[in-house]
C-alpha cells in the first residue's frame, strides 16, 4: 500500500484530476494521498478548504487492536494515524467529518471530492461515485 499512497505519479494524476474539475474518490487510507498531494499554485494540499472523512483514528486503533496479538504491526501502515496526517492538511480540524455509527454507511460529498472511512462504507461510496460519474457525462 505504501507504494500507491506516496506514489508521485499517482499524486499527480489526483492533482490533474481536481484541476480538471473531474470527480476524485477515496476510501480509508487513499485520503493520505490527497492529503499529499499539494497544488503547486497554493502550496497547500489539494484536500484544503474540503470537507472529507477517511479511516478515523478510532477505527484504525480498533483494527490495530483487535489484530496485534496474531499480526503485530501488519495494520500500521505508518506511526501517525490517517486522520491525524489528513487533518494536518486541512484547513479546520472540524473538515475532517466523523459519524457515529461504524454500523451505518457513511460518505461524504464535497463538490467533486467523494469520501468514505473504511470496507463498511464501500457499497455506498461506490454507489456515489457511480451518480456522480453518470453525471459528468
Amino acid at each position: 500500500m505504501r507504494q500507491y499512497l506516496e506514489s508521485k505519479v499517482v499524486q499527480n494524476t489526483a492533482l490533474e484530476f481536481f484541476k480538471r474539475d473531474k470527480v476524485v474518490g477515496a476510501i480509508c487510507h487513499g485520503v493520505l494521498v490527497l492529503a499529499r498531494t499539494i497544488d503547486p499554485e497554493t502550496g497547500r494540499s489539494v484536500l484544503y478548504g474540503r470537507k472529507l472523512t477517511g479511516l478515523t483514528k478510532r477505527l484504525e486503533r480498533a483494527g490495530y487492536y483487535l489484530t496485534s496479538w496474531r499480526l503485530g504491526d501488519y495494520y500500521r501502515t505508518y506511526p501517525e494515524y490517517v486522520e491525524d496526517e489528513t487533518v494536518k492538511a486541512l484547513r479546520e480540524r472540524g473538515d475532517f467529518l466523523h459519524e457515529g455509527s461504524i454500523r451505518k454507511p457513511f460518505v461524504v460529498e464535497d463538490g467533486n471530492l467523494i469520501t468514505a472511512r473504511y470496507p463498511e462504507d464501500a457499497h455506498l461510496f461506490a454507489q456515489k461515485l457511480l451518480d456522480n460519474l453518470e453525471m459528468d457525462e
